[in-house]
């Protein structure tokens, strides 16, 4: 049993072993290898997937240490990206990594190429911009999501209203390098109201956290983030597969795992 077939073996059942090598032929991008982007990584890995892209230009530090899933003392202060490569390659021997220190107008094309799905783990409005317009033209499913305490993920597709008309930014139609860094920064705190409107979410913030969150301190909790890790990576399997039904923008799919209920 080679290196692949042992790492699958236990996947088959849950999906077919044709379904298996549609996953190993899939190449996916992970924009952010942080919270979300650092498990949805070893989930993508550990699934089989055969390729996948990395997209980060930041280093480990101490504040990590609660939530995301690469970063240890021993890896403080070093590259994401690099640390990322070297877990997944120990996962798979044969997994093709691509790395890019970050995503600018002029690389975004060659990041997407291939690509079948791509994931939003990083909540900066500009880059959420170039990453959704690119998607979009490229006819790339995106699935997103945020590290909050509801289980949450939504997926943008070309006929879906687009990430910049679900959060009605005032970017809708602009240039990018028209738009000045004022702006992006109210933008910043415009998503941050959209994802204040899901209902209930008040209650688990108190009025430290609301002052944190709009400094762009967000508190983060290990289990709520990995929970949406774990359902970008089911959405994004969904989309690779065609299986089951895919949770469509501009609605949220939402679980509150404290009451174990959906949110009215």
């Amino acid at each position: 049993m080679d290196n692949y077939e042992a790492l699958t073996n236990r996947n088959i059942g849950f999906i077919t072993q044709k379904e298996q090598e549609l996953l190993k032929g899939s190449c996916v991008a992970i924009f952010g290898a942080g919270g979300l982007g650092g498990v949805v990584a070893e989930l993508a890995c550990r699934m089989g997937i055969g390729r996948i892209k990395l997209i980060d230009h930041s280093t480990f530090e101490p504040t990590n240490l609660n939530r995301q899933i690469f970063c240890f003392n021993s890896t403080l202060d070093k590259n994401k990206i690099d640390v990322t490569e070297k877990f997944l390659k120990d996962i798979n021997l044969e997994v093709k990594i691509e790395k890019y220190p970050k995503e600018e107008e002029n690389n975004i094309d060659e990041i997407l190429k291939d690509v079948n799905v791509a994931l939003l783990c990083v909540d900066k409005v500009r880059a959420c911009i170039l990453i959704s317009r690119k998607t979009r033209e490229k006819n790339i499913p995106l699935v997103e999501s945020w590290a909050i305490p509801y289980g949450n993920v939504r997926v943008f597709t070309k006929d879906t209203p687009s990430l910049e008309e679900a959060y009605r930014l005032p970017s809708l139609n602009k240039e990018l390098k028209l738009i000045s860094e004022a702006e992006f920064k109210n933008m910043d705190l415009k998503m941050l109201q959209v994802i204040a409107r899901f209902p209930g979410i008040k209650s688990f913030y108190n009025t430290e956290a609301i002052i944190r969150m709009t400094k762009g301190e967000n508190p983060t909790f290990a289990p709520c983030v990995w929970l949406n890790s774990v359902l970008m990576s089911l959405e994004a399997v969904k989309i690779l597969l065609g299986r089951g039904k895919i949770a469509l923008a501009p609605e949220f799919v939402l679980f509150d795992p404290f009451s174990g209920q959906i949110p009215k």
